[in-house]
């Protein structure tokens, strides 16, 4: 007969081993997602100034971008 304390502690012991499983599988997608965000943040600042740069035109005095 098996001591009923030690099959606990085992589930208890597998338990804690999916869950740590879980929370690293989580990190690494919070990670993911976290990069994505990054990224098209910086794609929609790029983009903002091209249409500022777009919209407000240099003046007549002043010289052009990259001039």
């Amino acid at each position: 007969m098996t001591d009923p304390h030690a099959d606990r502690l085992t589930r208890i012991e597998e338990t804690l081993g999916f869950a740590q499983h879980d929370l690293d599988t989580l990190s690494a997608q919070v990670r993911e997602i976290f990069d994505a965000v990054a990224g098209l943040s910086n794609r929609m600042d790029t983009l903002e100034r091209r249409l500022t740069d777009l919209n407000d035109p240099p003046e007549a005095d002043e010289e052009p971008p990259g001039a």
